[in-house]
């Protein structure tokens, strides 16, 4: 697996190339006048990918104080595990950085193991228990630590006074969670099939 370290430059760069490459999608469609409104949101997503790019650097640094270590490889989503983060490289810079948050999340949680023991008992603690991974209060604690990760995440971006767009990542957040509550409910009959 092919790992890259963040390059504020390289990340510009690649923001730009998306959007330009939006912006020549809509205007290669012959037979159509093309407004202001038509080229939004590519022009969105482009300035979403910007603020993105400068609060990753600062948030990148603030991990390097607390020897994380952040790589962008080839996954779907981020990956937190022994203060090394890893996200996925094909996703958009505001998302890469949503990302970040919510591992950094996890880390935060993490660094007070003690607390999370007792926060989160059957999580991912227990994840390597197998007889613990059928239950469901195990799958209770993952989606009440996955949450907390998500809210850890925000807060820190809030006191960095990083800024980036909240509705953006609360989306991002939602989906997420969303993905959780169905795998928590459906292996526990709630639902017709298992994730």
């Amino acid at each position: 697996m092919t790992m890259k370290t963040f390059d504020q430059k390289l990340w510009q760069d690649r923001a730009w190339k998306l959007y330009q490459q939006a912006l020549s999608r809509v205007e290669g469609k012959k037979g159509k006048k093309f407004s202001i409104n038509d080229r939004m949101p590519a022009g969105i997503a482009w300035k979403r990918d910007t603020i993105a790019i400068k609060a990753m650097s600062t948030v990148l640094a603030w991990c390097k104080t607390r020897n994380v270590r952040v790589m962008f490889c080839d996954i779907p989503n981020g990956e937190y595990a022994n203060n090394l983060i890893l996200i996925s490289i094909k996703a958009r810079a505001a998302r890469q950085f949503n990302y970040l948050l919510h591992e950094i999340g996890h880390h935060l949680i993490d660094s007070s193991r003690a607390n999370k023991i007792k926060k989160f008992p059957l999580g991912y603690a227990k994840s390597n228990d197998t007889r613990a991974c059928k239950t469901f209060g195990h799958r209770i604690d993952v989606v009440g630590e996955e949450l907390e990760a998500w809210y850890r995440g925000g807060r820190l971006a809030s006191k960095l006074k990083v800024s980036f767009d909240r509705k953006f990542f609360d989306d991002d957040r939602i989906n997420a969670m969303r993905t959780y509550f169905k795998w928590c409910l459906r292996t526990h009959g709630y639902g017709k099939e298992s994730i």
